[in-house]
């Protein structure tokens, strides 16, 4: 039985975060270790009060989580947001 806290994010600075996030983009496959890298990740986010923007969205009352675009971290007035990072398609 895999442990919660075998992914301590907590030594990391936000930008490693944020990189950690954006290698994880566009993985098409999913498996139980993929799920649990992926929710301590987020609650590291949520832990550092990192707004999760549009990556994060609530949809029929289940909590879902958009991996189809990098992020950036955006501070503006001492708040940190991620923003995606969306090529345009002209």
């Amino acid at each position: 039985m895999l442990k919660q806290n075998e992914y301590d994010f907590s030594n990391y600075c936000d930008y490693k975060l944020v990189n950690l996030f954006n290698s994880d983009c566009g993985h098409g496959g999913w498996g139980s270790q993929r799920a649990l890298f992926l929710r301590c990740l987020f609650k590291e986010f949520k832990n550092r009060n990192i707004d999760l923007g549009k990556v994060e969205q609530i949809e029929d009352g289940y909590v879902t989580h958009s991996l189809k675009h990098p992020v950036k971290l955006v501070l503006e007035a001492g708040n940190k947001t991620l923003r995606q990072i969306k090529v345009d398609e002209a």
